[in-house]
């Protein structure tokens, strides 16, 4: 991104602008790195680069599971019209997600969204193996910082890149 950004490419300028009210006059003000690192963060559903690198590099542990993921596991765009489960605690959340097989329990924010294949189908995750959602038991806040979490977070950020 930093790169387009430099050679001025629309798409690269427009997602600066997007986030940047400096870039929206046409200043002079030439991106950096931080700019761009922003920008993704804040895309892929973050407050700022430094909750996301928090986050995805596994440093943030909660007892009480009221970890702030952020909005990484939703899109505005096409998980909202599904219907969907939302909670405001954990426990809750999880006696519904394990009475509701085939459900899927993801966190949003200080919340909980337990949502059928559709929620994981609108999110691109749906080519994913298996045997990760086995793995996690289909549950992406107990399996915080596993091998299988760690994967399924990278095919969702390769996805909203995409």
């Amino acid at each position: 991104m930093l790169k387009s950004a430099k050679d001025n490419q629309t798409s690269a300028t427009l997602r600066l602008k997007n986030q940047y009210k400096s870039y929206q006059q046409e200043s002079a003000l030439q991106p950096k790195l931080k700019h761009c690192q922003q920008v993704v963060a804040y895309e892929s559903g973050f407050t700022d680069w430094q909750h996301a690198h928090h986050i995805l590099s596994g440093h943030e542990q909660s007892h009480d599971k009221q970890i702030n993921m952020g909005k990484f596991w939703h899109n505005n765009n096409k998980c909202n019209a599904l219907l969907n489960h939302w909670f405001g605690g954990y426990q809750e959340a999880d006696s519904f997600h394990k009475e509701k097989p085939n459900t899927y329990l993801f966190p949003y924010q200080h919340q909980f969204i337990v949502a059928t294949q559709d929620y994981v189908n609108a999110l691109g995750l749906q080519e994913l193996d298996p045997a990760l959602w086995h793995d996690v038991q289909n549950n992406l806040v107990v399996s915080y910082t596993s091998e299988a979490w760690d994967r399924i977070a990278l095919a969702r950020l390769r996805n909203k890149i995409n």
